[in-house]
């Protein structure tokens, strides 16, 4: 966490109160008073900066398509589908919605949200542990299922609604393991075992393509192609099996947001694909928003200590080890301006828990007049803020979510 430089706060937060309308809900007073009984942090999004950061997403996709024309990566059809648990807010879903084509849901609880509010659009559902109950529902409410396990695969073969598919909406796709530790997704060797009878066969020949997620923060050009040529014998057994001529395959990256330093992304040629959907949460939502929390009291150990009404229970996202706090500035903010000093102080920033742990990022200089009633602000904390934390930890307040244009 490193102190905000002299720029102002419009360079610094990409968002100046000077640019906000003066309309009801869009003032510094309004935000203050929205907070302020009970005292309460705000979660803070802006919807310009989840469009562009969508954007510029599709426009990285995009580019990695082959320049062959002859190349079935370059006429294939590309799909950018939002991961709903990297933020389930419904202000931010109804501002992608609008530049994504589609969402990738883990739950069913996210399942039934995206199938109400966006009916339209194309959903994918993945995550592990699915039941029979969720399968049978998923069946008419989500386009591509992604089965984890012989049981969800089994569970399918014997429900009516993939079997005979009156009112079926739903294809069906394999999720691949990566890795012989990983809980996610299925073997080769339990693939095998899915297509040794008849009946598994047949439900087989139902789907369309596979699905791996290259993990947490991982992604590199390097883990992609080796994840691309770890799973050949699945993809190539695929193709056999089900007599498919193309696959649809669906691939979490797992892109970082911060600095937007991608490797360049190229997609293979060596099999036939009909459809790539890509995935992606944290680098479309980390960066555009904000999280202000009112200091409630000020304290002097060794270094200074700040305690914030909010903290790490509405932040956990800041807590990946590799780009949590990276990008995580801090800025004091007093009667709705800036506080910008010269006079700066070492300090510790501790939420409300009642808990050593709870320290939002290492030690920032902030300035030495700091006092109770004043706020600070946090960037870059757009992911796994509320979706990832312990935010019924001794029932403190919830923040207010605040949308901006």
């Amino acid at each position: 966490m490193n102190q905000a430089d002299a720029l102002g706060t419009k360079e610094f937060f990409r968002l100046n109160s000077a640019r906000w309308p003066n309309l009801p809900g869009q003032s510094w007073a309004d935000f203050s008073s929205a907070t302020k009984s009970p005292l309460r942090p705000g979660l803070m999004f802006s919807k310009s900066k989840l469009q562009e950061s969508a954007q510029a997403w599709r426009q990285y996709l995009q580019s990695a398509r082959p320049a062959q024309e002859n190349a079935s990566a370059s006429s294939s059809q590309l799909r950018c589908l939002y991961s709903v648990k990297a933020q389930p807010e419904l202000a931010v879903l109804k501002s992608l919605a609008q530049v994504v084509d589609g969402f990738d849901v883990s739950s069913r609880h996210e399942l039934e949200l995206i199938h109400r509010e966006f009916p339209k659009h194309f959903i994918s559902y993945t995550g592990p542990g699915k039941t029979d109950d969720d399968l049978r529902f998923a069946s008419g409410a989500a386009d591509l299922i992604h089965l984890e396990s012989r049981e969800e695969a089994w569970a399918c073969r014997s429900l009516a609604e993939f079997a005979v598919g009156k009112n079926r909406r739903a294809k069906l796709s394999l999720r691949l393991c990566l890795a012989p530790d990983s809980k996610l997704g299925l073997s080769e060797v339990e693939i095998e075992e899915l297509i040794q009878t008849d009946d598994q066969l047949r439900l087989m020949q139902q789907i369309v393509g596979a699905h791996w997620y290259l993990g947490r923060e991982a992604y590199s050009a390097k883990t992609f192609e080796e994840a691309w040529l770890r799973n050949q014998a699945s993809l190539q057994r695929l193709l056999s099996v089900t007599k498919l001529t193309s696959l649809e395959l669906s691939i979490g990256l797992g892109l970082p947001s911060f600095g937007k330093t991608w490797d360049q992304l190229r997609l293979p040629t060596n099999l036939p694909v009909s459809t790539w959907n890509f995935e992606a949460g944290r680098c479309v939502v980390q960066d555009a928003a904000l999280y202000w929390a009112p200091i409630v009291a000020v304290k002097q150990r060794q270094e200074r200590v700040v305690i914030i009404e909010g903290g790490t229970q509405h932040l956990s996202g800041i807590l990946s080890p590799v780009y949590g706090s990276q990008g995580l500035r801090v800025q004091a903010w007093r009667d709705g301006q800036a506080v910008n000093s010269t006079e700066l102080v070492r300090t510790q920033v501790y939420g409300s828990l009642c808990m050593a742990q709870d320290r939002v990022g290492p030690p920032v200089d902030l300035p030495r007049d700091l006092r109770a009633g004043d706020w600070l602000g946090f960037s870059s904390v757009g992911a796994y803020n509320l979706s990832a934390s312990a935010v019924e930890f001794i029932s403190r307040p919830r923040p207010v979510i605040w949308m901006m244009p």
